[in-house]
């Protein structure tokens, strides 16, 4: 029996499976920073872009950016830089 290529896949699989890889201690943020460019690239140019947050942010970052008293300068909160999460 002949073995069917598959030649697409859904944006949405390859968003998902990045930001799994996202969310993992073991790649560092040249390696993330490397996966945000070219998964940016695809969701521009796919008329997919939605934006993103940071991990860190969502998870907990904000709170204490509220409990602090909302500095201007809320980077901190926000970090690492690539840690993120696309829409």
């Amino acid at each position: 029996m002949k073995k069917r290529t598959r030649k697409t896949v859904e944006v949405k699989k390859i968003k998902d499976r990045i930001n799994k890889y996202l969310e993992r201690n073991t790649l560092n943020q040249d390696e993330k920073k490397a996966l945000c460019m070219f998964l940016e690239e695809l969701l521009h140019s796919t008329g997919n872009y939605n934006g993103y947050n940071f991990l860190s942010w969502m998870n907990g970052g904000c709170d204490q950016w509220i409990k602090d008293g909302r500095p201007i300068d809320n980077r901190k909160y926000a970090e690492p830089e690539y840690d993120r999460f696309y829409y």
